[in-house]
């Protein structure tokens, strides 16, 4: 099983990818690795997760990354993958002889533009506990200072 996913905050985004691969070597024998990184920081700005096929996402990655600087924009970033992705895995195929899949969650945040997270929402759903039990019902929670702020 493969897993991928992104949670985005209001002043930074999380992202998490299973970290297992297996390794196949040439003469047949293949290791699991229960630690491998799955992500991969283009700049400040941007980060992939990947799962699925580890050498797949590890060329593109990098291929994608060789067109990164450390201060471009993240909407540079991603219109980087939406002209160049497919370029990628058809030269990973010509590399490697290999048909095979991933999946990348690109991840940014882009200083230029209005952060549109809908931050009542947000409350609402933090407060839903609190709503649950009624006025009046004293409610222990936590909330993280960042989010207070």
């Amino acid at each position: 099983m493969t897993l991928i996913a992104g949670i985005r905050g209001i002043r930074k985004s999380y992202i998490v990818a299973d970290s297992r691969a297996t390794i196949s070597y040439p003469d047949g024998t293949t290791e699991i690795k229960d630690n491998a990184q799955k992500w991969m920081h283009f700049n400040q700005f941007s980060t992939i997760a990947v799962a699925g096929d580890a050498q797949l996402g590890a060329f593109i990655a990098k291929y994608m990354a060789s067109m990164s600087s450390e201060h471009q924009s993240f909407a540079v970033t991603k219109s980087n993958f939406d002209v160049y992705l497919e370029n990628a895995a058809v030269q990973f195929n010509q590399f490697t002889g290999r048909f095979t899949s991933c999946a990348i969650l690109l991840v940014g945040y882009d200083v230029t533009q209005k952060d549109d997270l809908d931050a009542a929402r947000l409350g609402d759903v933090m407060a839903a506990g609190v709503k649950k039990h009624g006025e009046g019902v004293s409610v222990e929670q936590n909330i993280d200072h960042e989010i207070i702020e």
